[in-house]
């Protein structure tokens, strides 16, 4: 979001805010997702709204690298799971606000929920030397 912290999910891919640069995790197969404002996509335990399972998903610049914002990337077809590692996945809500366009990380229980999980990734730029890529998600 504009706010730089928030994270919302919008149809137009082409606005700076839907670009993050891949960030490739050494020892693992994980990635930080970093933002256009230079923070990364951090899984939150806080509940998007109370008493829900879902859990807030921030833009942060945390003092230091930790698992809060690391993904496990899982690859279905053409395209791509993000886990964190509290073993949910990210997953935009729809609906009436207060969920309206919120992005968030969850466990899908339903199968038609399932879709909601896949994101596709569009790679707009490759820096090898540095080993990260910068790519829009939606």
């Amino acid at each position: 979001g504009d706010d730089e912290e928030s994270v919302r999910q919008d149809r137009d891919g082409s606005m700076k805010q839907a670009r993050w640069r891949v960030e490739f995790v050494d020892g693992n197969d994980g990635v930080r997702l970093k933002s256009c404002y230079g923070k990364y996509l951090t899984a939150t335990n806080e509940p998007i709204v109370p008493r829900t399972k879902g859990h807030k998903v921030l833009q942060t610049l945390p003092t230091r690298l930790t698992s809060a914002i690391e993904w496990q990337v899982e690859r279905q077809g053409s395209e791509l799971r993000f886990k964190t590692h509290y073993g949910q996945f990210l997953r935009p809500y729809g609906g009436l606000p207060p969920y309206r366009n919120r992005v968030g990380h969850d466990v899908p229980c339903r199968t038609h929920t399932e879709d909601k999980i896949l994101w596709e990734l569009d790679i707009l730029e490759s820096v090898d030397s540095v080993k990260s890529q910068e790519n829009a998600i939606h």
